[in-house]
């Protein structure tokens, strides 16, 4: 079992800003703790609406879950959990409109 999840969900109605905003934002603040990134795609009707944003994560190691954009946020969050539980130890969730900040 691995410790840590970095889980960010990236909701389809949202757009692609708030995601690459994380992810340079990611990429700046590294943390300097081995985890693991899961990107939840929320509201993804299929293949060609994931491409300009799969193309973005090119140079990261993550993994990925699609969910429908039915209920909350917490929603998707439950159904990582559910999916990894025996896999990671901790969880850490990161909304769509997240950056990650150095202070």
């Amino acid at each position: 079992m691995r410790e840590f999840c970095v889980v960010h969900l990236v909701r389809f109605h949202n757009g692609i800003e708030p995601f690459r905003r994380f992810l340079e934002s990611y990429r700046e603040n590294p943390g300097g703790i081995d985890h693991d990134l899961l990107v939840i795609f929320k509201g993804f009707s299929g293949p060609e609406d994931l491409q300009e944003y799969t193309t973005l994560l090119g140079p990261f190691k993550y993994f990925a879950l699609e969910v429908p954009d039915d209920g909350f946020d917490i929603t998707a969050y439950l159904t990582s959990v559910q999916r990894y539980a025996d896999r990671y130890r901790y969880f850490c969730f990161l909304n769509s409109y997240s950056v990650i900040l150095n202070h």
